[in-house]
């Protein structure tokens, strides 16, 4: 109970209250300035499937499997087959890559892969390549989280800050062992940091 009349409480304290005219006022202080967590921007995703980015890849190339690795779901239901694999493919290597449609600064790649211990498996090796002079150049990956790859999970490789229209992801696989499965792939640059009132 805390009486008669009306009370104020900031904070779980009772504040001061001041009458004006019939007119109540209470100063409850200046608001506090904090920073939110760090935001990372997706530049690899594409829900709407128009205009930039641009997937394409060496097997399984058809709109609405590429757009499945890109549209900002990560889905390892095997009943809601949402990502792009190489089933079919007859090789040791394929590849997914992006087109920005223009330049863009790059450090850091994650990977969400599929593996249900049938179909779908983690490749052996997986490399990161991107557009410079009209080739493709490899880059140097400068940590991994995990160490090795794995599936049903993220997959983050980290490197030195690049700057390029188009990027691609290099997978080593067997031919005749499980098919490697991609449900979403995303592309970072610098964190973004910002203020807002709590």
């Amino acid at each position: 109970m805390r009486g008669k009349g009306l009370t104020v409480v900031v904070d779980g304290k009772k504040v001061k209250l001041t009458n004006s005219n019939g007119k109540y006022t209470v100063e409850i202080g200046s608001p506090v300035l904090t920073d939110k967590p760090q935001v990372l921007a997706n530049m690899a995703v594409n829900v709407t499937k128009k205009e930039y980015p641009t997937p394409s890849a060496s097997i399984n190339s058809v709109p609405d499997s590429l757009y499945k690795a890109i549209d900002g779901r990560v889905i390892y239901f095997p009943e809601v087959k949402n990502w792009w694999s190489t089933v079919g493919s007859k090789t040791t290597m394929d590849w997914y890559a992006l087109d920005f449609g223009e330049a863009k600064n790059l450090s850091t790649v994650k990977l969400f892969l599929v593996a249900d211990g049938k179909i779908y498996g983690v490749p052996s090796d997986i490399s990161i390549e991107y557009r410079k002079d009209g080739q493709w150049v490899p880059v140097t990956i400068k940590s991994r989280t995990p160490a090795i790859l794995v599936g049903n999970t993220v997959n983050t490789m980290s490197f030195d800050k690049l700057t390029t229209t188009q990027i691609r992801v290099v997978f080593k696989h067997k031919p005749t062992g499980p098919a490697v499965a991609m449900t979403e792939l995303e592309c970072y640059s610098d964190y973004i940091s910002f203020h807002s009132y709590k």
